[in-house]
């Protein structure tokens, strides 16, 4: 699976009549990037690499690379003068005068914010990384006005500590972040934003006085990732077969990071993917619904 890129976009222009149907327009066409530049119908579909010979002919390749830069979806999307990102928008979510989605791997392009910033001329846009790295941007007017970018958080010292009741990881942020203004510097959980204590003897009697341990997934958790899972599966996503590290780890001689990279590797394969839309294919076929 990739990471996943949080966006919110506040808009700071007037909610008329014709702005908010071009928001609605924007959710029925399944997000910004497909709404303001809609992938070409000749490239959905096709094939990722394509091999000349195989999945596509040397004169088509020509053809569809004179058109539109690229013979293939997955090119065409990551392309910065596109979407910047493979799967363009999802987990869309508007709400009134907010519009918050995801991508994959990076964020949308700057091309796709300047197209909305026509039709919405004030914004503030953020986005930000799962490992903490991201920006905030300011527009006015239709014209971005300041870029404010930061890195992942700095953590450069890890320690185990063992309390008796559980064993967890305290790590040390050693250079200022936006994510993490409340505290400053000093020691987290697990490189989260739960703060334990300045100096490590303080962040050890944290833990000590801490009742539950935070290195398992106790019922409340399960519970959690439960209703998450529900949540998920309202939305459309298809939750019922989700691979864990153990499902590695109990067949094969490796560690919870060595499962967590060959999980990696395995879903995030575009062949996998691809062999995942023939299949889906075949069944709608064979289930009689006609593609759009």
């Amino acid at each position: 699976m990739p990471n996943h890129v949080y966006h919110q976009i506040s808009i700071g222009s007037e909610i008329t009549k014709e702005r908010e149907e071009i928001l609605k327009k924007i959710e029925k066409a399944g997000g910004l990037c497909r709404y303001y530049k809609p992938m070409p119908k000749d490239l959905d579909g096709t094939t990722s690499p394509q091999r000349i010979g195989d999945t596509i002919t040397k004169e088509k390749s020509e053809e569809l690379i004179e058109k539109y830069g690229h013979d293939n979806w997955y090119d065409w999307c990551n392309d910065e003068n596109n979407w910047n990102t493979k799967w363009g928008c999802y987990d869309l979510e508007i709400d009134d005068e907010v519009v918050r989605f995801t991508t994959a791997w990076s964020p949308i392009s700057e091309l796709i914010v300047k197209m909305m910033a026509q039709d919405f001329p004030d914004m503030f846009w953020t986005f930000e990384e799962e490992q903490g790295w991201g920006a905030e941007i300011s527009l006015e007017g239709g014209d971005i006005i300041d870029v404010k970018e930061y890195d992942v958080p700095h953590f450069t010292e890890e320690v185990e500590v063992d309390t008796g009741k559980f064993t967890t990881t305290l790590t040390k942020l050693t250079e200022e972040h936006p994510n993490y203004t409340d505290y400053g510097l000093g020691w987290y959980v697990d490189w989260s934003q739960e703060f334990a204590g300045k100096t490590l003897e303080d962040a050890k009697k944290y833990l000590q006085d801490s009742s539950s341990p935070k290195d398992i997934v106790g019922e409340v958790e399960k519970e959690k990732i439960e209703a998450c899972k529900n949540s998920l599966k309202k939305k459309g996503w298809f939750v019922d077969h989700l691979w864990n590290t153990d499902d590695v780890m109990k067949n094969y001689k490796c560690d919870e990071s060595e499962a967590q990279n060959v999980l990696y590797s395995v879903f995030d394969s575009e062949w996998l993917i691809q062999q995942i839309f023939e299949m889906i294919d075949e069944q709608c076929k064979a289930k009689g619904i006609e593609r759009k």
